[in-house]
């Protein structure tokens, strides 16, 4: 003999995830170091590349550029 239907679970909302504080050294972290490697990395390269390369096509525009305002 069929089993009479189960209901259906109840459904129960989601837990309160509380938020974790943010610390001064998160936000230094993430506002600053963060974005000061990156952008210090590409401009490091560009340095690296423009000097050791100076025949190459990014060290040309960039002086075709700068000589623009020069």
């Amino acid at each position: 003999m069929a089993q009479p239907a189960r209901p259906a679970p109840q459904k129960q909302p989601p837990p309160e995830v509380a938020e974790a504080p943010t610390t001064r050294l998160a936000w230094i972290l993430g506002w600053v170091v963060s974005p000061l490697l990156f952008f210090g990395g590409i401009f490091l390269g560009g340095v690296y590349v423009g000097a050791n390369h100076p025949e190459g096509w990014i060290a040309s525009v960039v002086l075709w550029f700068t000589g623009l305002f020069g």
